[in-house]
């Protein structure tokens, strides 16, 4: 129980964030926090990673994909590392949208196991199993029964 209702206060911060964040980008306000020695953009990039991986673990895919679509496409100038995570986010938030997109997921999900045959990657790695096994329900799919060998045949343990 203790577990829900903390998810559900985060599920609350992240999104309040997430919308104070559109808003002040809409209008063209400075980030407050800019000044720190740290580039807002990357910040923001890496908050919006965050925000859809949460929302989407949470099971609010159908909030969770534009968010993790929009981070996807900024995370050009970030490491492939945040790159592998941008996709198995949306990848995640495809899987549990109202109507799931397993093919999809699949799919987007491979872009990120790809990443790993050049710059292999622990956390990225790690994230690739647990969407295999949350696309085990749609094993009958080919995409998902494709991307599901492609993760079998990472090195065990997590580590490459």
């Amino acid at each position: 129980m203790d577990t829900a209702l903390d998810a559900g206060g985060e599920l609350r911060t992240l999104r309040g964030q997430a919308w104070q964040e559109r808003q002040a980008r809409r209008i063209g306000l400075p980030d407050p926090r800019k000044g720190r020695g740290e580039d807002a953009t990357d910040r923001r990039e890496i908050f919006e990673l965050a925000a859809a991986g949460v929302l989407a673990r949470l099971g609010a895919g159908d909030e969770a994909e534009p968010i993790a679509r929009a981070a996807l496409t900024q995370t050009h100038g970030l490491g492939f590392e945040d790159q592998g995570h941008a996709l198995l986010g949306l990848a995640i938030a495809l899987a549990t949208r109202t109507r799931p997109a397993p093919d999809e997921a699949a799919a987007v999900a491979a872009r990120a196991v790809a990443l790993l045959a050049d710059r292999p990657t622990f956390s990225v790695t790690v994230k690739a199993r647990e969407v295999a096994a949350g696309l085990a329900p749609w094993h009958e799919v080919s995409e998902v029964r494709d991307y599901c060998e492609q993760v079998r045949a990472l090195p065990p343990g997590g580590s490459v």
